[in-house]
Parts: C-alpha cells; sequence; structure tokens
C-alpha cells in the first residue's frame, strides 16, 4: 500500500518498423477502474486488493494480442517509531507512563505494553501504566516493551528504559511547640 503500480513493458517489435503505442487498462478485484496510464499510485491501493493490468500494443493500423499481468498488495506490517517512558527520571514514589509511535498505512495496529525490573528480571505488570511503589529500588532499571499487531497478525516491537532515580526525602507538616510563646519560652520544631 506504499508502492507505485507500474506496468514494466518491454520494447515491443513490430515487423513492419511502425512505431508502436501501448494501451493500459487496469482492473481493481476484477472491476475496470478507467485508469490508462501505465502505473497506479499507491493511494488508490488497499491491502488484499488485486490488481490486475492489460496492455494492447497498436502500430496505428492494428492491435497486437494483450498481455496482461496480476499482483495482489501485501499488507505492510507495522513500524514502532519511538517509544518514551516519562517521567524519563523517576523516583520510587513515581507513575510511569509508556507511549510508542507506531506507523501503518493499512490500519490502526493494536499496542500492548509490559514491563520490566531489569535488575531483578520481574516482570512488572502490562498497560502503559505502571506504579513503581514496592516494585523497583533506586539504581533500577526498568524497561517498557511496546508490541505493535496489525489485523494480519504481523508484529513489530520495540522498548525503552528508565534508570530509577534517588528519591529526595519529604518533609510532612511542622509546628512549632509551644503554639503560644514568649520570650523566654524554648521552641522547638515538632515534625
Amino acid at each position: 500500500t506504499t508502492d507505485r503500480l507500474t506496468a514494466t513493458v518491454p520494447s515491443p517489435f513490430d515487423a513492419d518498423g511502425d512505431t508502436v503505442s501501448l494501451s493500459y487498462s487496469w482492473f481493481k478485484n476484477g472491476e475496470l477502474t478507467g485508469e490508462t496510464g501505465n502505473s497506479i499510485s499507491e493511494e488508490l491501493t488497499v491491502k488484499n486488493d488485486i490488481w490486475r493490468v492489460e496492455v494492447i500494443p497498436n502500430d496505428g493500423i492494428e492491435s497486437g494480442p494483450m498481455a496482461e499481468a496480476t499482483i495482489v498488495i501485501s499488507n505492510h506490517p507495522p513500524v514502532i517509531d519511538s517509544v518514551i517512558i516519562s517521567p524519563n527520571n523517576p523516583s520510587i514514589s513515581d507513575v510511569l507512563i509508556c507511549e510508542a509511535n507506531v506507523y501503518d498505512p493499512d490500519e490502526n495496529p493494536t499496542l500492548t505494553y509490559a514491563w520490566k525490573n531489569i535488575n531483578t528480571g520481574i516482570a512488572l505488570g502490562v498497560g502503559n501504566i505502571i506504579s513503581l511503589f514496592n516494585v523497583a529500588d533506586y539504581g533500577d532499571l526498568i524497561e517498557c516493551r511496546a508490541v505493535a499487531t496489525d489485523a494480519n497478525g504481523a508484529t513489530h516491537e520495540k522498548n525503552a528504559t528508565v534508570i530509577v532515580e534517588n528519591a529526595a526525602p519529604i518533609l510532612g507538616p511542622i509546628a512549632i511547640d509551644p503554639s503560644v510563646a514568649y520570650t523566654n519560652d524554648t521552641l522547638r520544631a515538632l515534625a
């Protein structure tokens, strides 16, 4: 579906030395299309279409025997251009999102995602979102593998990885004790 169809005809021979012209008739799934050039734009083709071209030579006086060729439009397998994990510098308290960019001129393929902690070898789950809480430690390499599958079963897979970064410490709410203070009081911060 991404290729232009072109009828390639060897130089026709005319015993009288006359100039030979060629006429083209294109058929899509058995129906005459009205296309009369030597090629068909890829925009007119669809996966599994059967295209046939009939070519008739003519020397200006009479036509020669017709020649024909047939082709079935093949499936274009999906191609994953990129896989991106965000955030790209996560800590163990983050939720990761994996997004794959896929190209398939025939259809919208199905995308599936699987997560793995490379350091431990443990599968972390499926789907494009996962929480790192209790499944990763500082320094772990986390992988998202995206797989695109089309209706014909053709697949393409690609992965991305991120390293779990150190998590900064977090303070909870703090208070000052005593809550009412005078000039000679000792104050304490309570966390």
